[in-house]
């Protein structure tokens, strides 16, 4: 078996998939691998009595947070008819110390269910080793995944593991050694007071599209098992989208010159506009050519400032020497990306790494008296007339765990439009139109009812869910704040401020 001599991936995917609680895991044990950072994952799982809803997101890199809902349908809620079986939510959180690498395996720690009710908790270690197409765990945990060393003395310990295949470049067979005495649970949350059949679990999981990943499974030895989970990283498409074309000059233009800058610079200016942004300036010193904006068209700025430097590229004379993007933010210049021409053209002919383009890339706050020297020669400036943004968004608002039903909704759309006024001043307006609302509760809410009463608000008259006025000051290069009034949201009017800085 030559696989076996292999060198390990120094990854978690392919094995990165969900438990049946939604944090990264085999079926009901936790493995070493995590959420990519920014990655989030919902799903469904379902092994009778358990079911769960559950949702997960990569946080930072190594950092793994996961919460789940979970309904033991066996178990009466005590709360009458309408709310059903009981139902319990539960945060869990993972570390990942280690990587994997070629010299040592991927080590976790975890908390599972550490506060509230607690139904569920435990703590553990796990180390994940994996030798390409094979994947092993192992682990210790405390509280819910101990008991099984008991022959050692070790009642509050146990150790838990198993095995993953990836068989297809699609698809896993699972095989874990799952602890859990389900017997011991607490009273409320005790779906199996027998115990299980067996700590074996059995089971395949698939990802039939991108991102979408199907599991069936065998589990406790009598009880079969389903998954589903939708994973995407924040910010990507979930379909792939087509690139822009990119723009590409033939010959350099010739120099600006003072009579005709102006006119070159208001085509530049109309390049950017048709690209989708707004807010618009842009202006030269001769030798560098700047190009403010407000991005309302990608979601990642990153893109927003390539495209911005295509187009600056494919105009910029042979004499600038550089190129500047210029994010702005209610007409508020924040941050500046600037590279050399030459840079980024080769980059964009593939002649430079993309790891070492970024290092002749510059990224910095940038302050308007910074920019008054890059506007010596010519400008082509934005109207500085109200610029007006709206649109209409469908909108499904949750009202949830009432003792008159554990699931109730809003379903709407919500028309919303905003217009930049003047230097960091915003007017913005959104309003509810509902076209379904069962939302009600059986609670009676106190005089000074503070939230506990939001029902009220939430039925299926439209109403005015925001009006009010923003303005953003700069308080220092680095530093912003923010004034509110008016209709904050749906519950409340008055006024707010907030401050942001940049620490680096």
């Amino acid at each position: 078996m030559p696989f076996l001599a292999g060198a390990c991936l120094a990854e978690d995917a392919p094995f990165n998939k969900a438990a049946n609680w939604g944090g990264t895991g085999l079926f009901e044990i936790p493995n070493a691998r995590v959420l990519e950072d920014g990655e989030l994952r919902i799903g469904y799982a379902y092994a009778d009595p358990f079911q769960w809803i559950i949702i997960g997101m990569g946080v930072y890199p190594g950092l793994e947070v996961s919460g789940r809902y979970t309904e033991i349908t066996n178990i009466p809620s005590g709360l009458g008819e309408a709310f059903g079986a009981n139902k319990d939510k539960a945060v869990d959180l993972k570390y990942q110390i280690l990587p994997e690498t070629r010299d040592h395996p991927a080590i976790a720690i975890g908390l599972q269910d550490f506060i509230g009710t607690a139904l569920f908790p435990s703590e553990y270690i796990v180390i994940n080793r994996q030798i390409f197409p094979f994947d092993f765990t192992f682990g210790l945990g405390t509280k819910r995944l101990s008991g099984n060393l008991e022959f050692l003395g070790l009642d509050d310990i146990g150790f838990f593991g198993g095995v993953e295949w990836a068989f297809h470049k699609r698809a896993n067979l699972i095989f874990d050694y799952n602890p859990i005495k389900y017997e011991n649970d607490k009273q409320s949350g005790r779906g199996v007071p027998e115990g299980a059949s067996s700590p074996i679990n059995l089971g395949i999981k698939a990802e039939v599209f991108r991102g979408i990943n199907l599991g069936v499974s065998w589990q406790r030895g009598d009880t079969q098992g389903v998954m589903a989970n939708l994973s995407v990283k924040l910010g990507d498409s979930i379909l792939p989208i087509a690139p822009n074309p990119p723009r590409w000059r033939t010959t350099a233009p010739p120099p600006f010159s003072e009579s005709d800058a102006e006119a070159r610079l208001q085509r530049i200016q109309r390049e950017h506009q048709k690209a989708g942004f707004r807010d618009v300036s842009v202006y030269t010193s001769g030798t560098t050519l700047t190009a403010e904006f407000t991005n309302y068209r990608y979601i990642h700025n990153q893109k927003a400032a390539g495209r911005v430097l295509r187009i600056l590229l494919a105009y910029a004379p042979k004499d600038v020497d550089m190129l500047m993007a210029v994010f702005t933010r209610w007409r508020i210049p924040v941050l500046q990306v600037s590279v050399r021409p030459r840079h980024l053209d080769q980059y964009l002919m593939g002649k430079i790494r993309q790891d070492i383009f970024e290092q002749l890339v510059t990224v910095e706050t940038i302050r308007p008296k910074d920019i008054e020297a890059l506007r010596s020669m010519a400008a082509a400036d934005a109207s500085r007339k109200p610029s007006w943004n709206w649109g209409i968004k469908p909108e499904f608002q949750t009202f949830l765990n009432d003792p008159s039903g554990v699931f109730k909704f809003r379903v709407g759309i919500k028309p919303y439009a905003n217009a930049t006024v003047g230097k960091g001043a915003q007017l913005f307006g959104s309003y509810m139109i509902p076209f379904y609302s069962n939302i009600s509760s059986s609670n009676v809410p106190p005089p000074d009812a503070v939230r506990s009463d939001i029902f009220l608000y939430q039925g299926d008259e439209p109403t005015v869910d925001r009006l009010e006025y923003d303005q953003v000051f700069r308080l220092t290069k680095k530093t912003f704040a923010g004034f509110s009034a008016g209709y904050l949201e749906i519950m409340y009017a008055g006024f707010a401020g907030e401050t942001l800085t940049f620490f680096r």
